[in-house]
């Protein structure tokens, strides 16, 4: 294998543990944030008001990656094809999870579900390493999100700054729901 060649293999190595980590780093906030927003929730219920649909922090932390839906469809299929639970080899489980892996655009998942039941992709690789630093961004961006949000500066802010903090989000709670 050429210098470059190896060069790329190792980036794009690394590339993935970087996902992974942010993978990771997004569950935990995900775990926090389910705290956060119990917390927030209990201190400022008053100044809310009740949405008629109530946002979970599932749908704040959930990631929808910006990809090639033609792209991920391909895919999908291929994966369909050995988890259907119609199929001789289907699980429903894993059918179900890759049909959640292909709703988010998740390329990195359903490439992992690949490896794992053996299906070859290798024609679909050409862009991995474009994928994998879109969806780096794209968890980026989710855990910068949630690390902004009201319930997350609440819960983390200074406590020596504790009523200022809280004025200044019931100010603004007020003036969203004017």
């Amino acid at each position: 294998m050429s210098y470059e060649k190896e060069l790329e293999v190792i980036r794009v190595r690394k590339l993935k543990r970087k996902l992974e980590y942010l993978r990771l780093e997004l569950e935990e906030v995900d775990f926090i944030f389910q705290h956060c927003m119990k917390t927030f929730d209990r201190d400022f219920s008053e100044y809310v008001k009740p949405a008629p649909q109530k946002q979970t922090s599932k749908d704040v932390t959930t990631v929808n990656y910006d990809l090639p839906e033609e792209e991920i469809n391909i895919i999908y299929k291929k994966l369909a094809v050995v988890t259907h639970p119609d199929k001789k080899t289907g699980d429903k489980d894993k059918f179900q999870m890759v049909k959640d892996a292909k709703d988010r655009k998740d390329w990195f998942e359903l490439m992992n579900y690949a490896d794992e039941l053996n299906v070859d992709m290798k024609e679909h690789k050409k862009h991995e390493k474009e994928f994998i630093e879109k969806s780096i961004k794209d968890i980026d961006g989710k855990v910068k999100h949630v690390k902004n949000t009201y319930a997350w500066v609440w819960y983390h802010g200074d406590t020596s700054y504790r009523e200022s903090i809280k004025d200044t989000i019931i100010k603004d709670l007020k003036d969203i729901y004017k």
